[in-house]
Formats: structure tokens, sequence, C-alpha cells
């Protein structure tokens, strides 16, 4: 038997079964797009290639000790690496905002931030939206543009590109796509409302963290 096979075919198994997951996309709404998940996705198929080709080459050799047992392990090994292969792949925005999901509930003083936007939080004119925001009417005044030297800690540490206040509404941060390409947003209103309606609905996904928050990603990469 040849168990180092069967061993890298277990391997590959694992590696093919991560990128048919979308196991780095959810990481990588995880880490609020830190990482690249389409670079670690990428890296996880040349390395399944690279395995794939070995165990072929491994197969096809037929050398060594054990006769028909050795080379039906090399099969089973080549077997078990190309079976994930055979499932679903889900749109990476699933696991993707998924994993966002689980960020902004864990990274998000909620409370401190609704304080803040309803008693602290600074007046100003109100702005259009940026140009890079899934908003189809990019002329009328959405909300307060917030200046970054006015975020308290509980908004700065999340790095975001931009704080918007909308008037009677809440809180809305973003980030740019950045290496991950994705655009996100953090809504935070009061523990009624809902999300703002004015994004393109047919772009944007919206999920909620709790009664109020809704994080939400732009489908089309920036």
């Amino acid at each position: 038997m040849d168990r180092t096979a069967l061993l890298l075919g277990g391997v590959g198994a694992v590696v093919l079964l991560s990128a048919r997951l979308d196991c780095w996309s959810w990481l990588e709404g995880r880490l609020n797009g830190q990482l690249s998940g389409f670079m670690l996705w990428l890296l996880s198929i040349v390395l399944w290639l690279a395995l794939v080709g070995y165990l072929l080459w491994r197969l096809l050799r037929r050398r060594g000790r054990g006769g028909r047992l050795v080379l039906l392990s090399r099969l089973l090994a080549l077997i078990l690496a190309v079976t994930p292969w055979l499932m679903k792949r889900e749109e990476p925005s699933a696991p993707f905002i998924a994993g966002f999901t689980r960020w902004a509930d864990s990274s998000i003083n909620v409370e401190a931030a609704r304080e803040w936007w309803s008693e602290a939080i600074p007046l100003g004119q109100q702005a259009p939206a940026s140009p890079w925001w899934p908003i189809a009417d990019l002329e009328t005044p959405l909300g307060v543009p917030i200046p970054s030297d006015a975020w308290p800690t509980e908004i700065g540490c999340l790095q975001p590109d931009e704080v918007w206040s909308l008037p009677n509404q809440g809180l809305l941060m973003a980030w740019k796509g950045g290496v991950t390409g994705w655009i996100r947003f953090v809504f935070i209103g009061s523990h009624v409302s809902e999300h703002p309606e004015v994004f393109i609905q047919d772009r944007i996904i919206w999920r909620p963290v709790e009664p109020g928050v809704y994080v939400g990603i732009y489908l089309w990469h920036y």
C-alpha cells in the first residue's frame, strides 16, 4: 500500500474542498477585507493541481513493492483528491458576507456608535454620496459626511474609508474594495430601523447583524 499517496490524496481533497466551499471568501469577510480571498483561492487551486499531477505521475510509473495493492491505493488517492470537484460551488458573495457579518458582530461596539450618533455627532452640511457608492442618484444629498478627525475611538479602530450620518436614520460606515474587491457597508440605526433604501437594491446584499444593524456588500467589485 502506498501510504504517501493516500496522505497526499487526503491533503489534495482538503485543499480542493476549501476552494469549492469558498472558505477563503469567508475568511476574507471575517477579516473585513484585510487579505485577498481570491489570491488564496488561486493558490489553493495551484497547490491542488500540483498534488494531482504528482499523484497521476506516481500512478502511471507503477513502481514499488506491493503490486496491485500499491496501484489500487494510488488510484484511490487520485480519486480522493478530485472528488470535491463534483461539489457545487457557491457564489463567493455568500460566504464573504457571512464572514463579514461575523466580523461586524464581534468588532463593532454598537451601543457606543448609537450613542455617539444620537448625542455627540458633529453637525454639518448634507452632501451627495461618493461616486463609488452603488446609488442611482449621485446628485441628491444623502447625509452628512463626518471627517475622520471627529470619529471616536470605537469608530476609528474599524478603519472605515467614510462615515456618514443619515438624518433620522442612523450611522453608515463604508469601506472601499481595496485588496478584497468588495465594497462594504455597515449601517447602525435604532433597534427598529431597516437598512437604507437609497442603494440600488439589485446590486447590494444586506444582512442583519442584530436589530437595527445591517451589513451590506456591493455585488460588483470596485
